[in-house]
């Protein structure tokens, strides 16, 4: 195949596959998208979310569970039971043998035997009970730090897919500059040629400049069809909306870079992950007292209202109340176990606290390198795109009237293509360093979004 109909052939196939995007997007009408929009969908319905708060009401409804060990509880109970043999109705508090002689005040036996009770019963000591309930606590503020940093992380993916589409778009565009400036220096140069003033070589070099650019932007289109798709997912959107909507881009509000010190003492107090991680610490600490505990005894003061009676209907009520003491003198060694099994726990939670600290240092020192390189990136992909289009306007003069070859204006051209696509990519990995660094120290949220980045017109 020549490199004309290879030209031809992926013209058409650019054009096919802009033509189904745009009439699937003349359905919907655009609209424009910020990033806090988008950030504030995605909080509002992405699973990971409802998971994480799902667990936080659960750890809550757990302090509720252990508390409820330090209150009474009252319970009513009832039985109905048939036997083989007549059974003694009521309980004989005490037997005189005169009385045997009194059918009405011998012992009462039936077959079907009913009995209705109303007990009481709480808890005077038990060593562990109180550990229970603050384990419960640390367990369900831990859980809270989950949800948090569940929503940071997902704020930081939209964010993340959300440049990846304005940077791929840019890139797109910067790229369709491109082909339009080959176009024409293709028109050009046939055009010349045709007088006698170009060479035939001139004209394949643009040709296989043309088709190689032509080639690169379906590689492109399919990077951002994939942003593109990536994104609708997480903010529960159709892929049609997302190609339609204008999205609009953000810049930083302040380039300055937070100074290292201030970066960790802000995140020693608001991370989510390590204050996940010093809660989870505290809870294991907990349940290693609450598991010491069982080797104490445990005295419960119970009382009952019963009512007892037969198949002819006849009752009689009584009540009690006593003491209880209750104390595990030989479990096969499972309080050794437990309490072993608890230490582990709370040793590993304590270890797990120490690896926080030393990611959370990593991950400060990660943030701030990355904020400061791409700061810098932008700074000098900006001004050598400003450059870049100079050389290329000098070039492209040049060219025209003889002082310089064909070769040097394409190469400019590719230069200038390579600086708007590195700018592009720079300025998004500026915004998403910089959010990094905010959910690192925990501060990623829509107040954040509002007040650290700008929308650019």
């Amino acid at each position: 195949m020549s490199r004309r109909c290879f030209t031809i052939l992926v013209t058409i196939l650019l054009a096919a596959t802009q033509g189904v995007g745009t009439a699937s997007g003349e359905a919907a009408a655009a609209t424009r998208i910020t990033l806090a929009d988008a950030v504030a969908r995605a909080l509002g319905q992405y699973p990971g979310i409802g998971l994480a708060r799902a667990k936080s009401d659960e750890a809550h409804a757990a302090i509720r569970e252990a508390f409820a060990a330090w209150l009474p509880t009252l319970q009513i109970g009832a039985t109905a039971m048939w036997y083989e043999k007549p059974m003694l109705v009521f309980p004989l508090h005490g037997l005189d043998p005169n009385s045997l002689l009194n059918p009405a005040q011998r012992p009462q036996f039936d077959r079907a035997l009913v009995q209705g009770s109303l007990m009481l019963d709480y808890t005077l000591f038990d060593a562990g009970r109180d550990a229970k309930v603050r384990r419960a606590r640390y367990q369900a503020a831990a859980a809270d730090a989950g949800l948090n940093a569940s929503q940071q992380a997902v704020a930081l993916r939209v964010i993340n897919a959300y440049l990846g589409v304005l940077a791929k778009r840019e890139t797109l565009a910067a790229h369709d500059r491109r082909l339009e400036s080959l176009e024409s220096e293709l028109s050009r140069t046939h055009k010349l040629r045709d007088v006698g003033r170009a060479a035939d070589v001139e004209v394949l070099r643009v040709e296989a400049a043309l088709s190689t650019a032509q080639a690169d932007r379906v590689h492109l289109f399919t990077e951002l069809d994939t942003a593109e798709r990536d994104l609708a997912r997480l903010i529960d959107m159709t892929y049609e909306q997302i190609q339609t909507d204008e999205l609009a881009w953000v810049t930083p509000a302040d380039t300055t870079v937070m100074a290292r010190d201030s970066a960790l003492a802000m995140a020693k107090r608001s991370s989510p992950n390590l204050t996940q991680a010093s809660r989870q610490a505290d809870a294991a600490q907990a349940g290693r007292t609450a598991a010491r505990g069982t080797m104490w005894p445990v005295l419960r003061a119970t009382s009952a209202y019963v009512d007892r009676g037969s198949s002819p209907g006849v009752y009689k009520a009584e009540w009690n109340a006593g003491l209880v003491l209750a104390y595990p003198l030989f479990t096969g060694g499972a309080v050794r176990s437990a309490i072993a099994r608890a230490d582990a726990a709370a040793n590993g939670a304590q270890e797990q606290l120490r690896l926080a600290h030393l990611q959370l240092a990593e991950d400060i020192d990660r943030a701030l390198g990355a904020v400061r390189e791409s700061r810098a990136r932008v700074r000098s992909l900006d001004d050598a795109v400003s450059r870049f289009t100079e050389v290329v306007r000098i070039e492209k003069l040049s060219l025209e009237t003889g002082a310089r070859t064909q070769t040097d204006y394409l190469r400019a051209e590719a230069d200038l293509l390579s600086a708007r696509a590195g700018l592009a990519e720079a300025r998004r990995g500026e915004i998403a360093a910089r959010a990094e660094l905010a959910r690192v120290t925990g501060q990623l949220s829509s107040h954040w979004i509002a007040n650290s980045l700008e929308n650019r017109e």
